[in-house]
């Protein structure tokens, strides 16, 4: 059985796409809010003393990254539905550079006590993403073995 007829991968490659293009324009949406309004909103609204100078330059490169990787992470996905051979080094990239924004944002969330402030909204967030950690540990798990969407389950 080959890996692109399998249903899952292929869904959840689909929601990485889906869920990308909806970043993006969330952090295109926040970006605009925040320097023509001076307004801190979804997706990183602040906790209640407000977020700090570090924390506002630091989540503001972390949103950059993520508009930059939500790019990249279309390109992979159109890759991998075309069946291009570059797609397993591409998804390993964007995946990690998911993992590594995804897992820094959380720290800052929790560590300023914002989670505490709008639960709903990041615990959402977190929700939302938790298809893309599976997909991740997919493409974990079949690093050096083969590439998901060309060779055969062993």
């Amino acid at each position: 059985m080959e890996y692109r007829k399998i249903n899952y991968l292929k869904a959840l490659v689909g929601y990485l796409g889906l869920l990308q293009v909806a970043h993006f324009f969330v952090l295109i949406r926040a970006g605009i809010m925040l320097f023509r309004r001076g307004i801190w909103g979804f997706p990183a609204s602040p906790p209640p003393d407000g977020w700090s100078s570090q924390a506002v330059f630091f989540l503001i490169a972390l949103g950059i990254i993520d508009g930059l990787n939500a790019i990249v992470s279309l390109v992979f996905v159109y890759l991998f539905f075309k069946g291009n051979t570059c797609r397993l080094w591409l998804g390993t990239l964007t995946l990690t550079a998911i993992m590594i924004t995804g897992f820094t944002y959380s720290l800052v969330i929790i560590g300023t006590g914002a989670l505490e402030c709008y639960p709903g909204q990041y615990l959402g967030i977190g929700l939302a993403f938790l298809p893309i950690l599976i997909l991740t540990i997919i493409f974990i798990g079949r690093a050096g073995k083969t590439d998901p969407g060309q060779r055969t389950i062993p």
